[in-house]
């Protein structure tokens, strides 16, 4: 082409022989050769050059490629900070195109104020060849966000080392950041908790790879001494919980797709010694072919909250029990047997303490001993020496006389009472009170070392109180037994007792008649005298009846007991004979205390006689008084307070437990028939409580007998103002009057004997067989008269009403009332209302007027009516 004369360059592809391809680089020239166009080509081969070419063409469109499609940051900047290009992510990730914020200050564009700063210092140093790496900056996208990048620099230069800018390259760690501060949020609320994260290898012993740092609060243990692995897992899981939490661990493992599982709660035994309870939920990891690694769980403290079920379920329980209790206190069954049940019970509840070993003691009847009346597992040897504990003596004799608790974790000097062999133990001891007295102790074994919960102590104190309830409703059922019997015997003795006594009255008066009339001499005498003997022996017989029911009427005084066992040793010698001595132990204070003399010396002698009779042989009575103080003075049935003790000690033969049961029933009696009444000792029993005490007896067969007569003790400040009105007289009173005296008696025979006595004393007499007749009889005479001598027990209106009626009317002065047996018309529970003139039938005719001639010239406050 003449165009191209000038030359021209330009690539072709040849073919050679074989059929291989190569590229030249030709460069042709137009020549006019002989007046011809020619061309002429210079040809230089470059197939390697093109080749390399190509590769080149490829490596920048592959490098191109990866820059736009990589999912990280590329970013280049000039010396001064100004955005030169950056890729696409960048783009993606900012929000921002390059077209907006090319040649823009990157700081400025892309950072915050509060890292800009910082940030711009380290890129001039990466610009003075101080490279950064790992440096993490956040950035601040178009639409607000913040993204945290980490970044590595590289400065960019020309041939001659100039530095022309920066090459960054930057990776998005938002999410890692997030998960990372997620993490140790995590790991601090961790700490914060009480739940601990381990990590456990599969095996032998559960050795832990991993503990979270807050493991020393729950375990006592470090974390290092896990990891370490001073201490495995499985030494601190109970030895009760071990084998079930392994085979838990196990059957989760086997178990087809099990990749969690949950423990039932199991104990931990802490580095100091402490036991807790422990909830822990446990992912399993597993290797390629399914084998368990290793174990991640969770272990949280639940030792409160399994506490707090086991509180709320022992409640429940204990109210279950106690309510069993009271059910079975409702059986109709001996006392023993019910305590017995209580006890088994009680040793039975799998949530108290105690071993399968118990025992429950009653207060004996003198109030200072206890006795074992109920028993479970209690080994033989110990048995006799545990029949009967002293007051103070051993664990259960000291809560008696305290009463309060005793508790002993360990077979140690106060357990007084032990056997060869014994086992050590702990034990539980607690009084059973009720309205501050010591009915018994309830003792319960503890293991060695063990103490009963708070809780626990409640309920042993609330199932003593319902054993308290049990003995009190036996005693009263014992009582009222007993009552029922007194008041068989009582309404014997009081129907009888009136009418007998009436008829004992006109015997012995009519016998003092004849014994009167009759010459010194006479044969008849005797007769009369042995009628007036049977007369008195009746009437002893008849008083005897009376005392035991309490029917008889007391007039006590303020006296000192040791005056009257000292004025009566001279009589009870003689009484009980040669053969056997008296002997006196009396405490040097007064023994003061409201009784009636003449009652008390009746108690005295008969108590001397049963033990006299006790002895055939021979041998010793003591009498012994003694002051107790409050704190020793607890009887059952008397209240907390000082008291009189009256003791009568024998060396006889003694009494066995069913005879003791029964020696104050009236009639009951060990004696050969015709030697005694059976009345002596009911005597002293009614006289005893008829005077506000209690009376007990202890005795075994060969052993003797001591009777103990408890009398509430009389402050000694307390005087009698009466000062012994009864006290023997210089002169006898006399006996012959001139006053007008009515005599009211229903007995028509004693309204003949009486108007006899009184006629013969010199009296005129007014006579009534009842109220209304006295009133009528008082009407006709006109005027007062100067004493009303009654019978208290009458048909219509009574003596007491009858003298109130007449003294209201201001018809009688002065009244004396007469009665065979206690009336609640003048009496309260017994005893005399002061200033009452009473006498007593039978009376003889001397006692009736002398006691005339005390009343009337006595003050007229000494006979109201």
């Amino acid at each position: 082409n003449p165009q191209n004369a000038g030359g021209m360059v330009f690539e072709v592809r040849h073919k050679r022989k074989n059929g291989s391809v190569f590229t030249v680089e030709a460069c042709t020239r137009d020549l006019m050769i002989n007046g011809k166009h020619m061309a002429l080509s210079v040809e230089r081969d470059i197939s390697e050059r093109k080749l390399a070419e190509e590769a080149l063409e490829k490596e920048r469109q592959y490098s191109k490629n990866l820059i736009n499609t990589a999912q990280t940051i590329i970013l280049l900047l000039d010396p001064s900070g100004l955005i030169v290009d950056f890729n696409p992510y960048m783009e993606t990730l900012s929000g921002y195109r390059l077209e907006e914020v090319k040649g823009k200050d990157w700081f400025e564009t892309f950072l915050s104020k509060e890292t800009s700063k910082t940030t711009r210092e380290l890129f001039r140093k990466a610009i003075n060849g101080l490279q950064t790496k790992g440096k993490i900056d956040s950035i601040i996208t178009k639409d607000g966000r913040e993204l945290a990048i980490e970044w590595y620099d590289n400065t960019l230069k020309d041939p001659k080392g100039r530095v022309v800018g920066l090459l960054a390259v930057g990776q998005d760690i938002t999410q890692r950041k997030r998960a990372e501060e997620a993490l140790q949020e995590a790991r601090k609320i961790i700490e914060r908790s009480p739940a601990v994260a381990f990590l456990w290898k599969n095996e032998a012993g559960w050795p832990v790879e991993f503990a979270s740092s807050n493991v020393g609060t729950l375990f006592g243990y470090t974390a290092e001494e896990f990891i370490s692995g001073r201490v495995v897992y499985s030494k601190i899981i109970h030895p009760e919980d071990l084998s079930r939490v392994g085979e838990e661990v196990v059957r989760c493992s086997e178990e087809k797709g099990g990749e969690a599982f949950t423990h039932e709660p199991y104990r931990i035994i802490t580095k100091d010694g402490q036991v807790k309870w422990v909830n822990d939920s446990t992912a399993i990891r597993r290797d390629e072919r399914g084998g368990v690694t290793h174990y991640q769980g969770i272990v949280i403290d639940i030792t409160a909250r399994v506490q707090a079920e086991a509180g709320i379920r022992e409640g429940y329980e204990i109210q279950g029990m106690l309510n069993a209790m009271l059910q079975r206190s409702l059986a109709n069954i001996p006392l023993r047997d019910k305590l017995n049940s209580h006890l088994a019970a009680l040793l039975a509840a799998p949530w108290l303490s105690v071993e399968a070993k118990g025992a429950v003691f009653l207060t004996g009847t003198g109030g200072r001993e206890l006795v074992l009346t109920a028993h479970q597992g209690l080994a033989p040897a110990l048995l006799p020496v545990c029949a009967k504990v002293p007051f103070g003596h051993c664990l259960c004799g000291v809560a008696a006389a305290t009463g309060r608790p005793v508790v002993s974790r360990c077979v140690g000097p106060d357990h007084h009472l032990t056997y060869e062999g014994i086992k050590p133990h702990g034990h539980y001891c607690t009084p059973i009170t009720a309205e501050g007295k010591v009915l018994g102790v309830l003792n319960l074994y503890l293991k060695e070392g063990n103490a009963l919960t708070e809780s626990q102590e409640q309920f042993v104190e609330a199932a003593a109180d319902v054993m308290a309830g049990n003995i009190l409703h036996s005693q009263v059922e014992d009582k009222f037994s007993h009552a029922q019997k007194l008041e068989a015997v009582g309404l014997l003795a009081g129907g009888v007792a009136h009418d007998f006594n009436n008829i004992l009255t006109a015997v012995i008066a009519y016998a003092e008649f004849i014994r009167r009339d009759l010459p010194p001499g006479d044969p008849k005498l005797a007769d009369a005298e042995e009628i007036l003997t049977a007369a008195d022996r009746a009437s002893a017989l008849t008083r005897q009846l009376l005392a035991f029911g309490r029917k008889q009427i007391m007039a006590p005084r303020l006296v000192d007991l040791n005056k009257i066992v000292g004025s009566m040793i001279k009589m009870l010698s003689r009484l009980i004979g040669e053969d056997i001595k008296l002997k006196t132990k009396l405490i040097s204070a007064p023994c003061l205390t409201m009784v009636d003399p003449n009652q008390m010396e009746l108690v005295i002698m008969n108590l001397v006689i049963n033990a006299r009779d006790a002895m055939p042989k021979g041998g010793t009575i003591t009498l012994e008084t003694e002051i107790l103080p409050p704190d020793e003075a607890a009887h059952p049935d008397m209240p907390r307070s000082p008291l009189v003790c009256l003791r009568v000690r024998d060396a006889g033969c003694g009494m066995t437990a069913e005879v003791k049961s029964r020696i104050f029933e009236p009639f009951f009696t060990t004696k050969e028939q015709g030697k005694g009444t059976g009345l002596g000792l009911s005597t002293v029993f009614g006289i005893i409580k008829q005077s506000g005490g209690e009376i007990a007896v202890e005795s075994e067969p060969g052993k003797g007998t001591t009777f103990l007569a408890y009398l509430p003790l009389v402050d000694a400040c307390t005087k009698d103002k009466d000062k012994d009105k009864d006290k023997d007289k210089d002169k006898e009173a006399p006996i012959k009057g001139h006053e007008t005296v009515l005599f009211v008696e229903d007995e028509e025979s004693l309204r003949r004997l009486g108007t006899r006595i009184l006629a013969a004393g010199g009296y005129t007499v007014l006579t009534a067989a009842n109220g209304i007749e006295a009133l009528k009889a008082l009407e006709r005479h006109g005027k007062p008269v100067d004493l009303l001598l009654t019978d208290v027990v009458m048909p219509g209106m009574n003596g007491r009403e009858l003298g109130l009626e007449l003294a209201r009317r201001k018809l009688v002065g002065r009244v004396i009332y007469m009665s065979g047996y206690t009336d609640d018309a003048i009496v309260k529970h017994g005893v005399l209302e002061p200033g009452i003139a009473f006498i007593y039938k039978p009376f003889t005719v001397e006692a009736v007027l002398q006691k005339l001639r005390e009343v009337l010239d006595a003050p007229a406050d000494q006979a109201k009516a």
